[in-house]
């Protein structure tokens, strides 16, 4: 009774596998390997991209927790007084993620239009920008997980029809809570 274990011969899976097909048929085991071909590619393809995602939202998020400095004398005075350092870290953010995502920013203008009652508080960013489309939606659909932002308002255009760089301007609203 003492059976040494050893792996089988090549002829011998051959073999069974040959008996298996002759029973069950082609169409039913391609069947059943099908979820086990979409089990291997979540584990070999989608599984590491979203822990990567997960990790980039995780730094993010301990980016925007961290206090920055207080807006320097030189900005806008109103600006200074109206901003939180929330705010702050959000906006600075923002361009992070532009910068992130190729998207060259060719200045930026702020404002806070009034707010009436029961009407979310919100920083209006007029950006315009200068990059792809693709890179465009991509750093949009990031921060639109990341950040409380709404677009408002999205032009772009091309110097040329033959080029992919567009240049566009971004109009954003940045929601602070209830009045």
């Amino acid at each position: 009774m003492n059976k040494k274990l050893s792996w089988p011969s090549p002829a011998r899976l051959r073999w069974q596998s040959a008996r298996l097909v002759e029973k069950t048929g082609r169409w039913p085991l391609a069947a059943l390997l099908l979820p086990l071909l979409l089990a291997g590619y979540w584990l070999a393809w989608l599984a590491p991209q979203n822990a990567q995602q997960q990790r980039a939202l995780h730094e993010m998020q301990q980016q925007l927790k961290e206090p920055l400095p207080v807006i320097a004398e030189s900005d806008e005075p109103a600006l200074q007084t109206a901003l939180s350092v929330t705010e702050y870290q959000q906006v600075k953010m923002l361009f992070t993620l532009f910068a992130h995502y190729h998207l060259r920013v060719e200045g930026s203008s702020y404002h806070f239009p009034a707010a009436s009652d029961g009407e979310e508080k919100s920083l209006k960013l007029s950006v315009p920008l200068y990059g792809s489309w693709t890179s465009l939606a991509q750093a949009l659909q990031e921060i639109s997980r990341v950040l409380p932002v709404s677009v408002e308002r999205l032009d772009a255009k091309r110097s040329q029809a033959n080029v992919s760089q567009l240049s566009i301007t971004l109009q954003l609203s940045l929601r602070r809570g209830k009045a």
